[in-house]
């Protein structure tokens, strides 16, 4: 009994530090004592994320609801040191591996709901409507946890005046390529001096966004597995090793399905997938000379089982090494997004504001990790049952 209660007290102590460390960075006390509020309301909610439902979830007064949707959808905390201590705190009590991108959808409507626009489902194409946002998760063997968030915003939000003053779109925020929004995740790294890891962007990128991804990890030589689209212009690095005049790029979906044979179905056969398709090649298309000096891996990727729908990949590591990355963290990247939205209230926000979306994504981002870091009491199992 002793040794259990003692066990309880450090669990107890972990917690409350893990959280102390966490939220350290907002200024006030009364900030932190909300935060966590938030947090353990987040862990207990059955169903949505409104802050009337994250109070009564902890039987709390109804003066509460009013005080947790200031905090979130009112009040100025920075969200961006919140996030850095949590990536710190994550890498304190875990085994980093790599950092993991992909992309979330957000089903949500109204036209004055920030960064709502009309889209295409991918999978079903039937027109739809909601944000989009590109997710940074710190990876390691065993789990991915979502310690960064940027929503897409195009046109129609940055540069209407009206829209950006409801919305309370800060003046720094404008239109950017995708690649940009994702770069902002290196900065975002290397200031908070947070861990030199391996990339992998485990959402399909256009050429355009593949070469300034690339470029600017080439510029500081991080390893990178990089999901493209087949049309991805490559050079093959035999032709250009051999002379001769310019070396053709050709698409890397050609370049790959003229070495093993495919089936009808577009897959490649399981016994071909072991070690994975691949060619040594540079980056074709328009000249970057940081991504064109280097060399990478092209290879398809069908799934750990060789049964999934083909992916094609630019990766600086080995073909076995990206599909270990690719087959680890990219697939439970994709699941801890997917949690993130089902379990976490992200699809379920019903705030408006650039700054309440900001600061209800980050404090789910601490709720995922508290959860899966931490022996969750009873009572918070109930939301991802």
């Amino acid at each position: 009994m002793v040794a259990e209660m003692r066990d309880g007290e450090i669990g107890a102590l972990w917690q409350q530090t893990f959280l102390e460390g966490v939220f350290q960075p907002l200024p006030r006390a009364d900030q932190r004592h909300w935060a966590r509020t938030y947090l353990r309301g987040l862990l207990s909610a059955p169903h949505g994320a409104t802050p009337r439902q994250l109070a009564a979830a902890q039987s709390l007064p109804a003066a509460a609801a009013h005080r947790l949707h200031q905090f979130v959808n009112v009040s100025s905390w920075a969200w961006e040191p919140v996030r850095q201590a949590l990536a710190r705190q994550i890498c304190a009590h875990t085994m980093p591996a790599a950092w993991t991108v992909t992309e979330l959808f957000l089903p949500r409507q109204g036209p004055s709901v920030v960064g709502v626009h009309d889209t295409v489902d991918t999978g079903t194409g039937r027109p739809v409507s909601g944000q989009r946002a590109f997710g940074l998760f710190l990876s390691t063997e065993r789990d991915s946890f979502p310690v960064s968030w940027r929503l897409l915003l195009g046109d129609a939000w940055v540069k209407d005046r009206q829209r950006r003053q409801r919305a309370r779109i800060p003046k720094d925020v404008t239109a950017r390529a995708r690649w940009a929004y994702l770069m902002e995740f290196v900065g975002e790294v290397t200031q908070g001096q947070l861990p030199n890891l391996p990339w992998i962007f485990a959402v399909p990128l256009a050429p355009p966004d593949v070469s300034g991804v690339l470029a600017a990890l080439a510029h500081c030589r991080l390893d990178v597995v990089c999901e493209v689209t087949p049309e991805q212009e490559v050079t093959p690095e035999r032709q250009t090793r051999s002379g001769g005049g310019s070396a053709a790029a050709v698409p890397v979906g050609d370049l790959l399905s003229r070495r093993p044979a495919r089936t009808g179905s577009g897959s490649v056969p399981p016994a071909r997938r072991t070690p994975p398709v691949s060619a040594t090649v540079r980056l074709g298309g328009p000249r970057q000379a940081d991504a064109e000096s280097r060399t990478y891996q092209a290879m398809e990727w069908a799934g750990q089982d060789g049964r999934g729908p083909v992916r094609y990949v630019l990766t600086t590591l080995t073909p076995r090494r990206a599909a270990r990355a690719l087959a680890g963290a990219a697939e439970d990247t994709r699941a801890a997004a997917a949690a993130m939205s089902r379990c976490f209230g992200a699809r379920d926000f019903l705030g408006r504001s650039f700054p309440g979306w900001h600061h209800h994504m980050t404090m789910a981002s601490a709720a995922y990790a508290y959860r899966r870091l931490t022996t969750a009491p009873p009572e918070a199992t109930a939301a991802c049952s």
